[in-house]
């Protein structure tokens, strides 16, 4: 049974927001496994169709694509705190994302938040926990733990994409907005993954044995 596979994205090209030589280097990953990735995709709407049940979608873009068996569509999250009925001087971002400090504090005294819901822009559950340690030694640990709040600046994230990816830090474009490209030196190297390597070890060999059978027959 052939499969075939197409991710479409709202840039150019999928994680649009990390460094650009890890978006860049998995677009071409992905294509090259036979992904068919499409960029300036922003769907508007999804049909099935009554011939043969596949499913087409329309982009507001004006465009359509169809034969679809499945669609799965990775919409984020979004914080569930307008239900909350905070306090006006509670700053909400139009997100919903509660902004805090860097202490996890509001705008209202003794009102605070953490986690996904905040826009600290770092959604991850271990980064949510280390965030209330440090919020409740500061509440209950008495003056060595005055200042205790998160770093929020060096989180290392793993993207579970193939081939798997990790990051830390400042993205380039980040970096140079915040030091200048005049104080930066950006060091770039690649090599071969070892996973990868014997893949295609296996498979040349694989390839060769078959080879090597078929001739002892033929002869």
């Amino acid at each position: 049974m052939l499969v075939f596979l197409f991710v479409q994205v709202r840039g150019d090209r999928a994680l649009r927001a990390f460094d650009d030589m890890l978006s860049s280097n998995l677009d071409k990953a992905m294509k090259k496994d036979g992904i068919n990735v499409r960029g300036g995709s922003i769907i508007k709407a999804l049909t099935k169709e009554s011939c043969d049940g596949t499913i087409t979608i329309h982009l507001e873009d004006g465009t359509s694509h169809g034969g679809f068996n499945a669609v799965i569509k990775a919409t984020g999250r979004t914080p569930v705190t307008k239900k909350l009925n905070l306090p006006a001087d509670v700053e909400l971002h139009q997100s919903g994302h509660i902004v805090v400090d860097d202490y996890q504090n509001t705008g209202v005294p003794g009102i605070l938040s953490l986690g996904d819901c905040t826009d600290k822009k770092v959604d991850l559950t271990p980064m949510a926990i280390a965030a209330g340690r440090r919020l409740g030694d500061r509440l209950y640990g008495g003056s060595e733990y005055a200042q205790s709040k998160a770093d929020y600046s060096m989180v290392p994230t793993v993207v579970f994409s193939h081939p798997v990816m990790g990051t830390i830090g400042l993205t380039e474009k980040e970096a140079v907005a915040k030091y200048g490209e005049e104080n930066l030196k950006v060091y770039n190297s690649s090599f071969v993954n070892l996973w990868y390597v014997s893949a295609s070890a296996s498979a040349s060999a694989s390839a060769s044995a078959s080879a090597s059978s078929s001739l002892s027959h033929t002869h």
